[in-house]
């Protein structure tokens, strides 16, 4: 059954854009919202075409109580394929033991061959790491001392620059990431700082 409209907005994908799904006829029936622990190394591919990077990661799904345990730990696990340039960051994002939401397709699909078996995978649309709230404090405190012998003139240029989706033309090296951008989790940070410095104003 497919819905006759659906539309999904996000406020951060892998790359620091937003994300927004729009479908005319959304299929709703494999659709999940997932969120675990990643519980394997971040692997980068290219697709079997060779025009595409994949990214590829297992996560672990804590079991609700409802359904029976499972030993050593009670959780479900799948294997997150996410395929296009904007996931690349992930590779500088992601670790083990990283906590993320991840909202795709799920999938399943026959391994033939010795011991054929059925592999379960979700296709994924966003993936949005989760940070520790300590952590997101202490980057922005060091944000907060970063900026703050900006003039007041200068923090609200780089405010409007960044929430118009922009990159400042004087960025440390260290913000960047691998692909020459500023780093999603920073610009996130500065934008909470001057948005709460300019609300205080």
């Amino acid at each position: 059954m497919k819905s006759d409209f659906a539309s999904i907005s996000f406020a951060q994908g892998a790359d620091g854009a937003d994300i927004q799904i729009q479908e005319d006829r959304l299929s709703l029936c494999n659709f999940v919202v997932a969120i675990g622990k990643v519980v394997s190394d971040v692997e980068c591919f290219s697709t079997r075409t060779g025009n595409k990077p994949k990214i590829s990661f297992r996560i672990a799904i804590p079991r609700t109580p409802d359904l029976p345990r499972k030993k050593p730990a009670s959780s479900d696990f799948f294997t997150v394929n996410c395929c296009g340039q904007r996931f690349l960051p992930l590779l500088d994002t992601l670790s083990k033991e990283c906590q993320v939401v991840v909202i795709g397709w799920l999938q399943s699909r026959d391994v033939s061959g010795p011991g054929s078996r059925i592999v379960h995978e979700i296709g994924a649309r966003a993936v949005i790491p989760i940070l520790d709230s300590l952590l997101l404090s202490a980057l922005d405190s060091l944000v907060a001392n970063v900026v703050k012998d900006l003039t007041p003139q200068a923090r609200r240029e780089l405010l409007e620059i960044l929430a118009n989706g922009g990159q400042p033309e004087i960025v440390p090296q260290a913000a960047l990431d691998s692909s020459g951008k500023l780093h999603p989790e920073i610009r996130q940070a500065l934008l909470r700082v001057l948005r709460e410095e300019s609300s205080g104003d």
